[in-house]
C-alpha cells in the first residue's frame, strides 16, 4: 500500500510539474534524456521509501541501479559508504562499482578511503590509479588523453589527488607515488590545485624527501610550496583545516612563516568556527604558549556544544591534557570531575594527572588516578615513581626490580632501580645495575648520563664521566639534566667557569619545578666557588622555595647565613633618678626578642 502511495505521490508530482510550467492539453513525445530522469526520479524515490522502511535488500537493489546512472553524484557516494559500513553492501560490490566506474574521481577516491580504513590498501592503491589512468593514459593510438581536455579538471578529482598521495605516503611508496604525479602535472595545471590539495602535496613531498632526498623532490616541494604561498597571498575562502604533523613537517623545513600563515587564514575568512579555534590551538602549541592553548580549546568546546548539544568528550579531555601540561590548577579543578564523571580518562590523561599531583605533593590524589590506569605496567611505574618521592626507596626498588625482570631490555627501568637502589643503601644492587649501564652506555645517553652524573656525586672517574656526559650531550644537546650534569662534572673538577656556563644554560630550559631545585643549588655552589656570595645565596634562597623532593633542603639551608643576634643593651630608667614613683618597666612592658 505504501508503496503504491509512493508511486502515486511521484507521478502526481511530475503532473503537477507539467501544469506549472504552462505545458497546453494535448500529446507531448517526452525525450530520451527526459524519460532517463524520470526513471531517475522514481528509483530514488523508492530507494529513499525503502531507506525509511528499513528494507535494507529493496533499498541496495534499488541503490546500485540509481548508482550506476549517476557514479558522480556526492550524495550517492556518500550513500554507498554507509551501506558498506552498515554491512548492507558487500565489499566485493564496493569494488566492483569502483571498477566499472574509473571515470568517476569521486566515486573511485571515496571507496578507496574507505577500504583503505578497513586495511585493504593494495584494493584502494590499484581503484585510485585505474581512475588515473583513465585520465591520463590515451584511449587509443589516434587519440590524446582525456586530461589535455582543459574542462576535465574538476574539483572532486582533487580529492583523488589527495587520496593517492596519502596512500602512497603510508605504503612509504614514495618512487611510485612521484611517478604518477609526475604523469598527472603533464596535462593538469599546479594553479588550478586548492589549498587543501597542496597541502596535502606537501606533507606527501616532505615525507618523500627525508625518505630519500633528491634534486627533483627538493625542486617539486619547492614549487607546491611557492603556489600555496601565492594561493594564500590572493583572495580566498581558506577553510582547511592543519593537522598538527603538517605543521611539525613545515618547521622541519623551517617554513615557520608559512605555517603561521596557514593556521591564522582561517581567522580572516571563518573567524568563529571549530576549525578556526583548532588551527589556533596547532599555533599557540607551536609557540609553546600553553594558557592561550587552553583559551583557543575552551572557544572550540563551546562552540562545538552549541552544534551538536552535547559535550564533546575528546576535546574536554584534550582540554584537562592542556591544563595538566600548564598547572593551570583553575581549568583542573573546573574540568576534572566533568572528565571523570564522562568516562573519558585514558592512561595517559591519568599519567598526566600523577605527575602534576606529584609536583605538588598531593600524594592521595596521585594514588587515585594511578588507580584508574589500565596497563598494568604503566600503573607499577607510576607506583614506583610515588613511593620514591614519598622517600619509600625499598618499596619503590622491589617494584622497579619486577618490572626490569619483565622487561630486562628496558634500559628505563635498570636506571630507576639503579638510582631507587642508591638511595635505599642497596649498594651492591646499585652497582650490579650500573655494570650493566657501563656495558650498554655507548648507545644510550640516559646511561651515559645517569654513570656521569652518579660519578661526579661521588667524586671518582671524573674524565670518563665527562667524556659519557659529552656524548649524550652530542645527541641531545637541549636537554637541560644533561647539561647540568655536566655542569657538576666541571665543578668537581674545579673548572668553574665551564661550569657556569653549562648550569646557566641547563637553568634556561628546565622548566619543572621539581628538577630546578637541583639545578639551584648546583648553581649557588658553582657561583660560590667563583667568589660570587650574593648571587650564590641568591640561588639557594630560590632552589629552597622550590619545595623540590629531589632536594636535600636541610644541606642547602646550613649553606644560607643565620641571622645574627644582637646583644639588647640595658637602658637605665631615667626616671628613676629623679625620684619618679615608677622606678623601672612593668612587667607587661617588658619586650623579649
Amino acid at each position: 500500500m505504501r508503496k503504491s502511495a509512493a508511486v502515486l505521490f511521484f507521478n502526481l508530482f511530475f503532473f503537477c510539474c507539467m501544469a506549472e510550467v504552462g505545458f497546453p492539453p494535448g500529446k507531448y513525445e517526452i525525450s530520451e534524456e527526459g524519460r532517463r530522469n524520470a526513471e531517475f526520479m522514481q528509483e530514488s524515490s523508492m530507494f529513499y521509501y525503502y531507506i525509511r522502511k528499513k528494507d535494507n535488500k529493496q533499498a541496495v537493489r534499488y541503490f546500485q541501479t540509481i548508482l550506476e546512472k549517476k557514479p558522480q553524484s556526492e550524495y550517492l557516494v556518500y550513500w554507498g559508504i554507509q551501506l558498506y559500513k552498515q554491512g548492507l553492501l558487500s565489499e566485493e560490490k564496493l569494488i566492483d562499482i569502483a571498477s566499472r566506474h574509473p571515470e568517476s574521481p569521486i566515486l573511485c577516491g571515496s571507496f578507496a578511503e574507505v577500504l583503505e580504513e578497513k586495511g585493504k590498501t593494495k584494493i584502494a592503491r590499484e581503484l585510485v590509479e585505474k581512475s588515473f589512468s583513465y585520465y591520463l593514459d590515451p584511449p587509443s593510438e589516434t587519440e590524446d588523453p582525456r586530461g589535455k581536455d582543459p574542462g576535465v579538471f574538476p574539483d572532486k578529482f582533487q580529492m583523488l589527488i589527495e587520496t593517492y598521495s596519502a596512500l602512497m605516503e603510508r605504503e612509504k611508496n614514495f618512487q611510485q607515488g612521484d611517478k604518477m604525479l609526475e604523469k598527472f602535472f603533464r596535462f593538469f595545471p599546479f594553479k588550478k590545485l586548492t589549498e587543501g590539495t597542496l597541502i596535502n602535496l606537501i606533507k606527501y613531498s616532505i615525507l618523500a624527501e627525508k625518505h630519500k632526498k633528491t634534486p627533483e623532490r627538493t625542486k617539486r616541494t619547492d614549487l607546491y610550496l611557492k603556489t600555496l604561498k601565492e594561493k594564500l597571498n590572493a583572495p580566498n575562502e581558506f577553510r582547511e583545516q592543519i593537522q598538527g604533523i603538517f605543521v611539525a613537517l613545515l618547521l622541519d623545513r623551517n617554513e615557520i612563516e608559512l605555517a603561521e600563515a596557514l593556521l591564522t587564514e582561517h581567522l580572516l575568512t571563518e573567524p568563529y568556527t571549530e576549525n578556526s579555534f583548532r588551527n589556533l590551538f596547532l599555533l599557540y602549541t607551536m609557540k609553546n604558549q600553553k594558557q592561550n592553548m587552553i583559551r583557543a580549546l575552551a572557544h572550540e568546546i563551546v562552540l562545538s556544544t552549541m552544534k551538536e548539544k552535547r559535550i564533546p568528550g575528546k576535546l574536554l579531555a584534550m582540554l584537562l591534557s592542556t591544563a595538566f601540561d600548564a598547572e593551570n590548577e583553575t581549568e583542573i579543578k573546573m574540568n576534572t570531575d566533568r572528565v571523570i564523571r564522562l568516562g573519558l580518562l585514558d592512561d595517559n590523561l591519568c599519567c598526566k594527572a600523577v605527575s602534576y599531583y606529584l609536583s605538588k605533593k598531593d600524594f592521595t590524589k596521585a594514588r587515585f588516578f594511578c588507580s584508574k590506569v589500565k596497563n598494568g605496567s604503566t600503573r607499577d611505574l607510576l607506583t614506583g615513581h610515588i613511593l620514591s618521592k614519598e622517600g619509600k626507596y625499598k618499596q619503590a626498588l622491589a617494584i622497579f626490580l619486577r618490572l626490569e625482570q619483565k622487561n630486562p631490555r628496558n634500559s628505563f627501568f635498570k636506571m630507576l632501580a639503579a638510582e631507587n637502589a642508591g638511595k635505599a643503601g642497596e649498594l651492591e644492587i646499585e652497582k650490579q645495575f650500573r655494570n650493566e649501564m657501563i656495558l650498554k652506555s655507548e648507545t644510550e645517553p640516559d646511561f651515559q648520563n645517569f654513570l656521569g652524573y652518579t660519578w661526579a656525586e661521588q667524586g671518582i672517574n671524573l674524565k670518563q664521566a665527562e667524556e659519557y656526559i659529552s656524548s649524550a650531550l652530542k645527541q641531545e644537546p637541549l636537554n637541560s639534566a644533561y647539561l647540568d650534569s655536566m655542569a657538576w662534572v666541571l665543578y668537581r673538577q674545579k673548572n668553574y667557569l665551564q661550569a657556569k656556563e653549562y648550569i646557566l644554560r641547563a637553568l634556561n630550559l628546565c622548566k619543572e619545578p621539581e628538577s630546578r631545585g637541583v639545578l639551584l643549588d648546583h648553581a649557588g655552589d658553582i657561583f660560590s666557588a667563583l667568589g660570587m656570595k650574593r648571587i650564590a645565596l641568591k640561588y639557594w634562597q630560590m632552589a629552597v622555595q622550590t619545595e623540590s623532593n629531589e632536594l636535600d633542603i636541610n644541606s642547602v639551608l646550613k649553606k644560607l647565613p643565620r641571622p645574627e643576634v644582637v646583644p639588647v643593651k640595658k637602658v637605665q630608667n631615667p626616671a628613676a633618678e629623679a625620684g619618679d614613683r615608677k622606678t623601672g618597666p612593668a612587667v607587661s612592658e617588658t619586650k623579649s626578642f
